[in-house]
């Protein structure tokens, strides 16, 4: 059912939600030099759980530029800078949240996305290919991955890449 997938991949609201115009909020934090990345909104992109080892699950998703000027996105990976550090600054230590991101983008590799940026002029589209690859138990088999959307001069978002691997049948 074309619905039903259009819903557990959160379509609909990301839709709507990018067809209004910025709130007051939302360019607040556009225009903010250290920009609190917890107010972003999360959509939840649900995978279909599977047994470990099935086929790898690939959405492909159709965006399209439907405003008048050139459009440009990038996506960005919990293990990716989303703002440059001055050399000066110090960083923190990673949570331990982060480094299960970290070991599931970088160890399991469960999640990928292609392209990750890119330009739109208006009227033209673009594919974006996302996979879920069922390889590992780890973490009871629930992964998730937040990535940040960031359309350049609009709207930011995170899109909560969500898999669940299952075991398979134990013999009798």
């Amino acid at each position: 059912d074309v619905d039903a997938l259009w819903t557990r991949f959160s379509i609909p609201l990301i839709n709507y939600d990018l067809a209004i115009p910025m709130t007051a909020e939302e360019v607040r934090l556009l225009k903010s030099s250290s920009p609190d990345l917890s107010q972003l909104t999360t959509y939840k992109f649900k995978f279909c759980p599977s047994i470990l080892n099935n086929s790898t699950q690939t959405v492909l998703l159709k965006i399209r530029n439907n405003g008048f000027l050139t459009s440009s996105f990038s996506m960005h990976f919990p293990n990716q800078k989303y703002l440059d550090l001055e050399a000066w600054c110090d960083e923190e230590e990673p949570t331990e949240e982060l480094n299960r991101l970290i070991s599931i983008i970088e160890e399991l590799k469960v999640f990928s996305i292609e392209p990750t940026k890119g330009v739109l002029e208006p009227g033209e589209s673009i594919t974006l290919t996302l996979t879920y690859t069922h390889n590992s138990l780890k973490y009871g088999g629930l992964h998730n991955l937040p990535i940040i959307v960031k359309l350049d001069n609009g709207k930011s978002f995170y899109l909560d890449l969500q898999g669940h691997t299952l075991p398979g049948r134990q013999p009798s």
